[in-house]
């Protein structure tokens, strides 16, 4: 069932998509508050590298990404961190879940905001309760605990 999903789910992107959820506080955040998509760099268990496109949020100064049983999404579960490529640039970034109810939600909420109709589709055939949300963090950030 979670393959048939994730099937469904890709060949949706595929085709909702016009182009192929992070505690930052820099300038470069507008820029992905700003972008549809961004490109995610991750490790698949073989150590081939994973390039996928997926969506992007800022929520009260913080970007985040999501999923929902993929494998880009297992590799982020297995190993943290991640490498996000998005206009010319690549930046390598800590993730964090987000676990709290209330920042879910409001997560979730800005997607829809941002996504659309394409959002609400995606989340008829998915349990938004399921997915994993994850907030980008900057490593030196993370290195000293910092992240809000």
């Amino acid at each position: 069932m979670i393959r048939i999903r994730t099937a469904f789910f890709a060949l949706t992107m595929t085709l909702l998509l016009p182009s192929a959820a992070l505690a930052l506080e820099e300038p470069e955040l507008s820029a992905y508050a700003e972008a549809r998509t961004i490109e995610v760099l991750t490790h698949d268990e073989d150590g081939q590298i994973r390039e996928t496109t997926i969506w992007i949020v800022v929520v009260e100064g913080r970007a985040y990404i999501n999923t929902n049983a993929t494998t880009w999404g297992e590799n982020v579960e297995r190993t943290p961190r991640l490498d996000v490529r998005q206009a010319g640039s690549t930046r390598t970034f800590e993730v964090l879940f987000l676990e709290d109810a209330a920042a879910r939600h409001r997560v979730q909420q800005a997607f829809r905001e941002k996504y659309g109709f394409q959002d609400k589709l995606l989340g008829f055939f998915m349990d938004e309760s399921n997915a994993a949300i994850m907030q980008l963090v900057d490593p030196q950030i993370a290195a000293t605990g910092e992240s809000k």
